[in-house]
């Protein structure tokens, strides 16, 4: 009986484990400086393009993620809004 739960704590600890993922949206040589500033710009032309559409139009996030993309960065969802 120990042993058995031995084995469930072990594998239930093993499920908690963080694992580090080896797709980033950075690419090489770029910092978290450049990557902030480039989603802020790109925030911003979504928000020009868009004045009057709400946080969920699917539109926006299309162009966020185009615009990201467009710089280099592997971005698949819009982070915020």
């Amino acid at each position: 009986m120990k042993k058995c739960l031995r084995l469930c704590f072990l594998v239930l600890l093993a499920g908690c484990a963080q694992t580090e993922s080896t797709e980033s949206p950075m690419p090489a040589g770029r910092s978290q400086v450049d990557y902030d500033r480039a989603s802020y710009e790109c925030e911003r032309e979504v928000r020009m393009a868009f004045p009057r559409a709400r946080g969920g139009d699917a539109a926006m996030r299309s162009l966020y993620v185009q615009c990201m993309n467009g710089r280099g960065y592997a971005v698949t969802v819009m982070p915020w809004w």
